[in-house]
């Protein structure tokens, strides 16, 4: 489940990118299913920490963990895999709201 600010797993000890609230949204299924407010109020709250960080240009940011940059073995993400990673959000997002 997201935390209070609406942030789940990775998101959780600080935002990296919008890919990682693809799982909440998850949630609408559960919250239909079960008819369960709790669960829909989770995936708002994500959805809502997700476009927070929305950028103007209509992709979302990302913000990769200062550990990462002293890996020798890291490999940042080309424009391509954040094309990917934002779409595949979208895509859920559409998928949930169609549920």
């Amino acid at each position: 489940m997201p935390d209070e600010n609406g942030a789940p797993g990775r998101n959780k000890q600080a935002y990296i990118h919008a890919h990682f609230q693809l799982n909440t949204t998850k949630l609408t299924d559960l919250a239909i299913k079960n008819q369960r407010e709790d669960a829909l109020d989770y995936f708002i709250s994500s959805v809502a920490y997700a476009f927070s960080r929305q950028t103007s240009s209509g992709d979302f940011a990302l913000i990769s963990p200062a550990d990462l940059f002293s890996n020798p073995d890291y490999i940042a993400p080309s424009n391509a895999d954040l094309a990917s990673a934002s779409a595949f959000f979208v895509y859920s997002l559409g998928i949930s709201y169609s549920a």
